[in-house]
Formats: C-alpha cells, sequence, structure tokens
C-alpha cells in the first residue's frame, strides 16, 4: 500500500501551491494547539473562514487531524474542536552519535511508545543502515493497527547533509560517511516513507524551539549539541510556520587558542577540544581508544564522584562557558539549551557556575532575560526533534 504519499508539492505560483500553503499554515497551527477550532485558526492565520475550513477538511480527508467535541460558548453554535490524530501513524526518530546511538518512536500525536539504543557503532555507514533497516522493519510488524502505518523517519547526524542530492557531505574523522548516498540508499528499501535527515543540534533546536509557548514572534533560542562534539542549532519563531533553522555543527572548531591543544580536526585550539565528552574522556583515560563504552566509563567515574573527573568536568563547564558567551554575541538568542550527553554530568551547580559565566562576560543588553536550562527531553531532545521535523513536514508527501 502507497499510504498517503500522493504527490510532491506544488510548483510555486500554481493555484495548488496556495491552496498547499493556506493548508500548511492550518496545520501548523493545530500542530502548535492542544486543541482549536477553525474560528481561532482563521484568527491566527487571518485566512478566511471558508478557506479554514475547506484546508481542514482536506486534513480531516487525510485523517491526519480528528475533532473531538465542541468549544463552549455563550451564543450561537458551539465550534467543534480539531487536534492532532494521534493514530495517523507512527514515526521514527534515530541518532547517529559517535558512542551512543539511539532511537524512539512516537504516535502522531508524539506520545512516546518506546525507546532504546541502536547496538553498533557510527564508523562503517553501511553498517549502521543495516541496523536501521531492520529498526524500520520491526517497528512496521510492530505497529499495525495506526492508519498510515510509519509515516516518516527522521535522523540526527553530527555532520553536514545535502537534502537536494541526498548525499551525506561531511562528518568529521568519519571519512567513510562522506559522500554516502544516505537517502538513495534508504528509499531503495523503504521507496513509500519519507525520510528526513537532520544535524544533531539543528533537530535538538526544533525540539525545544517548538515546545517552547513562550516564544514571542522573531523570539530565537540555541540549542548547544554537546557529546563528542559540539554544534549548536538556532530555531526562530514564526506563528502559523515552521520555525527558521540555521546554526552550525562546525561550532566546535572554532578557536579559542591558536596554538593550543590539538583537535581531532587537525587544527589546534578549537572550542571542541576543551569543551567536550571527547575532550572530558581524554582527560581521564588519555591511553584508551574510543568506543561504545566510554560514556559507561564516565558514568561510573561521576557517580563514584572520582576526584579527577570532577576537577575536568570543572574546566569543561569553563569553556562551555566561553563558547555560550559567544553563542549570545552571536546570535543573541532569547533561551539556551544545553543538550547531548554532557547533561549526564552537569549539576545545577554546574549550570549555576555558567549562568554566573555568561553574565560576567557579554553585556546587559544583549542578554536581557536571558535563560540558560537543560532541555526538556533530555539527551532525546534532538530525537524528538527529528519527528517534530517530519511531523511538520510531512504534507509535503501528502499533498
Amino acid at each position: 500500500e502507497k499510504g498517503v504519499y500522493a504527490m510532491a508539492v506544488p510548483d510555486i505560483g500554481s493555484i495548488d501551491y496556495v491552496k498547499y500553503t493556506n493548508v500548511t499554515r492550518c496545520f501548523q497551527i493545530i500542530l502548535k494547539a492542544s486543541e482549536t477550532s477553525r474560528t481561532r485558526i482563521a484568527e491566527i492565520s487571518r485566512i478566511s473562514k471558508v478557506t479554514v475550513s475547506s484546508c481542514v477538511d482536506f486534513l480531516l480527508d487525510k485523517k491526519l487531524i480528528c475533532e473531538v467535541g465542541f468549544q463552549e460558548s455563550r451564543r450561537g453554535r458551539k465550534p467543534t474542536l480539531i487536534t492532532v490524530n494521534p493514530n495517523a501513524g507512527i514515526l521514527l526518530g534515530i541518532e547517529a552519535d559517535v558512542v551512543y546511538s539511539k532511537y524512539i518512536v512516537t504516535d502522531f500525536a508524539g506520545k512516546l511508545l518506546e525507546q532504546g539504543p541502536i547496538p553498533c557503532e557510527v564508523d562503517n555507514p553501511e553498517t549502521f543502515m543495516a541496523q536501521v533497516q531492520k529498526l524500520v522493519l520491526r517497528i512496521c510488524e510492530d505497529y499495525p493497527g495506526y492508519e498510515h502505518g510509519l509515516i516518516g523517519v527522521g535522523i540526527a547526524l553530527s555532520g553536514y547533509y545535502d537534502e537536494r542530492s541526498g548525499l551525506v557531505s561531511y562528518v568529521a574523522n568519519r571519512a567513510s560517511w562522506n559522500g554516502y548516498p544516505l537517502k538513495a540508499n534508504f528509499q531503495k528499501i523503504f521507496p513509500d516513507i519519507p525520510l528526513i535527515v537532520n544535524r544533531l543540534a539543528n533537530a535538538g533546536a526544533i525540539c525545544e524551539g517548538f515546545l517552547d509557548t513562550s516564544l514571542l514572534n522573531n523570539d530565537s533560542i540555541a540549542f548547544l549539541h554537546c557529546s563528542w562534539g559540539l554544534g549548536v542549532g538556532i530555531y526562530q519563531n514564526r506563528p502559523g510556520k515552521p520555525g527558521l533553522i540555521n546554526g552550525s555543527s562546525r561550532f566546535g572548531h572554532t578557536t579559542i587558542n591558536y596554538n593550543g591543544r590539538l583537535c581531532s580536526c587537525g587544527n589546534r585550539g578549537c572550542l571542541e577540544s576543551y569543551a567536550s565528552l571527547r575532550a572530558l574522556y581524554r582527560k581521564i583515560f588519555p591511553e584508551r581508544s574510543i568506543s561504545s563504552h566510554c560514556i559507561d566509563d564516565l558514568t561510573a567515574c561521576f557517580d563514584q564522584k572520582d576526584p579527577a573527573l570532577l576537577t575536568a568536568l570543572d574546566e569543561i563547564v569553563l569553556y562551555l562557558s566561553i563558547g555560550l558567551s559567544n553563542v549570545v554575541n552571536a546570535y543573541q538568542p532569547r533561551k539556551i539549551y544545553i543538550g547531548g550527553l554532557i547533561q549526564l554530568f552537569l549539576t545545577e551547580e554546574n549550570l549555576t557556575q555558567i549562568r554566573r559565566s555568561v553574565e560576567a562576560t557579554v553585556p546587559d543588553v544583549f542578554r536581557q532575560d536571558l535563560q540558560i536550562e537543560l532541555p526538556a527531553h533530555g539527551i532525546y531532545s534532538a530525537l524528538y526533534g527529528c519527528i517534530g521535523d517530519v511531523r511538520n513536514r510531512i504534507l509535503q508527501f501528502v499533498f
């Protein structure tokens, strides 16, 4: 069965493209609201009520949304409430991490169904994608009761992906990934399942930005993804539309000491060589090679309050603060989320130290009301961001 995937986005300027744009705006408003009405969608989108009703009918026909009752009203006919249809399909998010790859499965409304590790290292893309293939086949079998089955897959990578060509452009220290035809190889096996690929930091920014209902028009948040490497994603809020995403997975390779430590990229003094789990691991276990056991090794030391690790962690926090000050100076976000596996080792005391350091190094005018927090979904933020991005863009495949 071909599912809901009928055709690509209509040509810009055509009547169908105008309809596609209107449907997309209505859908984005529904995604943001737990429940809403056609009247409220028309107010927010400034689209006529007749057009909104047509867009909602389209989404109902595709079974992406559903009606859930009536809104209280003191006069006239009670507005019908609509929401995302959780049974429209399931979504799979995958994170390809150097030392700890993982996945989550949710329904179309975002409710978690399962999560777990992907038991392989990512040195070889073919080996990793073989594990992804097994996972997708198993998920399709395990969740048969959904309208459109597995409705989309999102993958988060630490490197760069060219969406137009479907090729992985560059992954630091993973030469076997460079030029890898990720999209073609996935769709060769699963031609009817949409695949969207994101950088880890951008995926985290999508998750937190979409969840944050306090953001005003054009407010932005920064998501610092700190695991084996260091990247930053920027989400700018746009009511009724998907947020604008910017940032760089190469942020960790900004130079903070021109004659400093040798970085894995070959340069010296990169921020990543001072403020990442790679830096922490090399400080504590200088003779050990990188493997999937690295996080377990660090966690064991952290749980035992190992003095060497705690001292090294203080240094990581110091350099992380420098990196965050640079983020504020460059992007002036309203909020910063510190994501990635570094969260496993940050205490509230560390967060307080980071906030004070940023306050001391950034002028008041550039950090008014600035908040620095850990993400709501913890180490799974990038995965939820992958799923959120697939859901936000599903109309590209169903229209």
